[in-house]
This record gives structure tokens, C-alpha cells and sequence, in this order.
């Protein structure tokens, strides 16, 4: 137990930090899964997956920042939107996707491989295409939210 002495001094906490080296409890772990899973989301966002604030979010998100396993950008402000400032969304750099294992190339080349024997090679060029309009969809979705200066 400390003395009295040691009551107010940022010691005491210094040291009590230094006792547990993983203190998030495997959070951080679990927001770079989620970014993984299910892209870009906001501090918000995460912490409603989790169960957690968003103020406990956004302090896995700045140590995740420091360590260039995420970068963050503003949402841009959509009409209705209420006041403050806009959102900011975060999203896994290279660096934080290095972290998985890398088995997605081959289970991707298995899927399509059994799509074809299943479906034959329309069910691939049917899928590839149904892809290619989603992605369609979520960039011009981006660039109607970006509005004239995407930039800005």
C-alpha cells in the first residue's frame, strides 16, 4: 500500500501502468477486426459493436494512429446532419492488415474455383459482375457525399 506521501503524484500511476502491459484486454484486437470485416466506421460505430464508449474507443483508436495501424478521415457533412464537427471515420492501413494472416487469396481462389464447378463459368462471370456493381454503387455513393470539392 502507499504512504500518504505518495497521494496526488503521478508516479504511483506511472508504475501501476508499467504492471499490466496489456491493458485494453484484447479491445484493440477486436477493433482492428472489425475494420477488417466491415470497413471504414467511426468511433461511434465501434464502440456500439463493442459494447464500450466512444471515448474508450477513440483511445485504442489514437494509440492505433500513433502506431500507423489505422488512419482517419472526416466524414464529409450530410444535410440534416446535427452540429459539431463531422465524424471522423477510421479505417486499417497496410500495416494493420498485415497483422491477419494472409489465407484470403487462397480461399477466394477456392470459392471461385467451386463456384465454377457448381455453377459453371457463368456463375463466375455472374458473381464478378455483381461485384463490380456494388463497388460501383459504394463509389458513386462516396462521391455524391464528397459533393463538388472531394478534397475539401
Amino acid at each position: 500500500m502507499q504512504g500518504r506521501s505518495e497521494i496526488g503524484h503521478t508516479s504511483v500511476v506511472k508504475k501501476a501502468a508499467l504492471l499490466d502491459p496489456e491493458p485494453d484486454g484484447g479491445t484493440r484486437g477486436r477493433v482492428t477486426e472489425l475494420l477488417l470485416c466491415h470497413g471504414p466506421a467511426t468511433a461511434s460505430e465501434l464502440g456500439a459493436a463493442l459494447g464500450l464508449s466512444p471515448a474508450a474507443i477513440r483511445r485504442h483508436l489514437d494509440a492505433m494512429l500513433a502506431e500507423k495501424t489505422v488512419h482517419c478521415r472526416q466524414r464529409p457533412h450530410r444535410t440534416g446532419r446535427g452540429r459539431g464537427r463531422p465524424a471522423k471515420v477510421f479505417e486499417l492501413t497496410d500495416a494493420g492488415r498485415s497483422r491477419f494472416r494472409h489465407a484470403y487469396d487462397d480461399l477466394a481462389a477456392a470459392a471461385l474455383r467451386w463456384i465454377e464447378t457448381v455453377g459453371g463459368p457463368g456463375a463466375v462471370a455472374s458473381f464478378a459482375a455483381q461485384r463490380v456493381a456494388a463497388l460501383e454503387d459504394r463509389c458513386e455513393t462516396a462521391m455524391a457525399e464528397a459533393g463538388a470539392d472531394p478534397i475539401a
